[in-house]
This record gives C-alpha cells, sequence and structure tokens, in this order.
C-alpha cells in the first residue's frame, strides 16, 4: 500500500468571488482598474474591476472573467501577500 499526500490548494474553502477579491486586492494599482465606457466592454460590465494578464500577449481583463488557471495562477501570491500584512 503507497503513502498518500495530500497538498492542502491554495485557498480551499474559499469562494470564487472570495478568490477573485484577493487577487485584485493584491494586484498591483498599475496592473488594475475598472471598465470604462469604451467599445471593449458591453454597458452593463462599466465600472467592474480588470485585471491585466498575458493570454498569448498582455490582454486587460474583466476580473469576473479569469479562468480557473488563472485564479490558481495568482492566487498564492496574493495568499501570501495577505498573510504578510496580518
Amino acid at each position: 500500500m503507497g503513502n498518500v499526500i495530500h497538498f492542502d490548494s491554495p485557498g480551499r474553502g474559499m469562494t470564487r468571488e472570495q478568490k477573485l477579491a484577493m487577487i485584485y486586492r493584491h494586484t498591483h494599482s498599475d496592473f488594475k482598474g475598472r471598465a470604462e465606457a469604451t467599445e471593449l466592454w458591453p454597458a452593463d460590465k462599466i465600472g467592474s474591476p480588470t485585471i491585466l494578464i498575458y493570454r498569448n500577449g498582455t490582454t486587460i481583463v474583466l476580473l469576473d472573467d479569469l479562468t480557473d488557471a488563472e485564479i490558481a495562477d495568482r492566487l498564492p501570491y496574493a495568499i501570501e501577500r495577505q498573510k504578510a500584512l496580518t
């Protein structure tokens, strides 16, 4: 019988909204903002948080549109920054 190793995944027990909020909070102000009234965003998304990421090139995306993989990539850094503040 082999040994089973359990790794505690970052953000375990957090909702998607909580993860996104933590990522946004700990993203440098140069790399985040709010959707402005342009042809890029639907009218109902104006004022929504945005984040600068790399998707086959540097891209601004709505925070809510981050993929699970992009959240998993950014969450450990955000959690470490949060721990440093407490």
